[in-house]
């Protein structure tokens, strides 16, 4: 798990060139259209160093997919511009939030390169999360943050936490720190 020390760089390869190296994807029809236009409304912004909801709603609807290769790509290109643009932290907290839990996982698993407060801020929401896969998700990522917010919201999770295996989990990271 890697976290960034500082922001990656807001810069997009040509999209027909994205695009080529994916050709052998397989991805058709619906799918292949979102991507295009995910990376398409990605140069725009990594372009133009200007966001507006217009050009950023392609990107938010790519983490909606139901292709996992589209939903990755939008995710990780929404976690790049949620380091420049406090709309996109916004759309962060939106996907990860959404009642897919598909996309909840995979958004997840994107997070820990979002700027760190809004990632703290997701897993300390996630740990919370009614689904069981979420929650175990969460607390692979709670090590990696080392945050005192985190710590304080374990304290109270193992109270509330039914499964044993999870609170097993809770248990280990405590005594850790």
């Amino acid at each position: 798990m890697v976290t960034h020390a500082k922001p990656p760089r807001l810069f997009s390869f040509p999209p027909e060139v994205e695009l080529e190296s994916l050709r052998g994807a397989g991805l058709r029809g619906q799918a292949e259209d979102e991507l295009r236009a995910v990376l398409y409304a990605f140069a725009a912004i990594a372009t133009a160093k200007r966001l507006t909801a217009t050009v950023l709603q392609p990107v938010i609807d790519g983490c909606g997919s139901e292709s996992d290769l589209v939903r990755g790509i939008a995710l990780h290109r929404l976690v790049v511009l949620g380091h420049y643009f406090p709309e996109a932290r916004e759309a962060i907290r939106g996907v990860c939030s959404t009642g897919r839990v598909d996309v909840r996982l995979q958004a997840l698993t994107h997070i820990v390169s979002a700027p760190r407060n809004l990632a703290t801020k997701v897993v300390k929401s996630s740990l919370g999360d009614g689904d069981i896969r979420i929650r175990r998700q969460a607390l692979k990522l709670v090590r990696g943050l080392a945050s005192r917010r985190l710590e304080q919201e374990l304290i109270l999770r193992l109270e509330k936490e039914e499964d044993e295996s999870l609170k097993s989990q809770i248990r280990s990271i405590l005594a850790a720190r």
